[in-house]
């Protein structure tokens, strides 16, 4: 019987701070695009407004999306006792037997910090933990619980994206090169654009492919239902997964590539 039943919280403190980095990086994206355009905007003014007007309306919308995700984010629950971890959310509950981990890789930020802990399963699938309070303390149960014989690799993140300059300056970068390119891509004739317009459908079918095979998202946020019958199979992933309200919900688990076409800027983004 399975005993020392250990409760882990999602950390608040963490996720008001994962908000105040969307919202930098919505102001460095802006920045961007304003000095981008600045010359376009001295000669036409009425157009100018309604555009930034219209964009200004799109980062808004990407920051309520953004806000609800991390809230649903904050409400999961991770339960730890002898035998298994229990990944809990208001709408599912999903066990994962510590005799199935194979492997466990523990990134850390440049502070030494734990920001996330890739969790490898038997059965290929993976699941991510990040944001919790007292990770070390989970970090420990998690090592101490597993089979002995289990890989534990160890990353230590290259740069400091917690830095508060960080997103502003990245949003900045990001921004300023995509208006630049939209700027050349207007300058092209027929034939070159043919021939962008077939190279960006073919890289949304591949990353569609991709998502559609590797469902990022519900390794991260968990599944919307999971019944107790499938659980006590073991079963870690059903074929019913949570599907993300935007492109920006992809971001929570954070900074790596992200995917799409206008949300790429806002996806490269939280790796928190």
């Amino acid at each position: 019987m399975a005993t020392n039943l250990i409760e882990y919280n999602i950390s608040l403190k963490e996720i008001e701070r994962r908000k105040k980095a969307f919202t930098t990086l919505i102001v460095g994206i802006w920045l961007g695009l304003i000095v981008s355009v600045s010359d376009f905007i001295t000669s036409n003014i009425l157009q100018s407004a309604i555009f930034i007007l219209a964009f200004s309306i799109f980062l808004y919308i990407s920051r309520v999306l953004t806000v609800k995700s991390l809230n649903y984010f904050s409400q999961i629950r991770f339960l730890v006792n002898d035998e298994s971890i229990e990944r809990k959310t208001k709408k599912s509950e999903e066990i994962y037997l510590f005799k199935d981990i194979t492997k466990l890789s523990i990134k850390r930020t440049t502070k030494g910090y734990i920001r996330e802990i890739k969790v490898l399963l038997k059965d290929g699938n993976s699941i991510f933990i990040n944001g919790l309070n007292d990770f070390e303390s989970f970090m420990e149960k998690l090592i101490n619980n597993c089979c002995k014989s289990i890989k534990i690799k160890e990353i230590n993140e290259p740069i400091d994206f917690d830095h508060p300059f960080f997103y502003l300056f990245f949003g900045f970068i990001a921004s300023s090169i995509s208006t630049i390119f939209i700027r050349l891509i207007a300058g092209l004739n027929s034939s070159n654009l043919e021939i962008i317009y077939l190279s960006v459908l073919f890289y949304n079918l591949i990353i569609s492919v991709f998502i559609i095979l590797t469902k990022p998202v519900s390794k991260r946020f968990g599944q919307i239902t999971q019944t107790a019958k499938k659980m006590t199979e073991g079963l870690t992933n059903s074929d019913i997964y949570e599907s993300p309200s935007s492109y920006l919900h992809y971001i929570l688990s954070g900074p790596r590539l992200g995917f799409g076409n206008t949300p790429f800027l806002l996806t490269l983004f939280l790796e928190i």
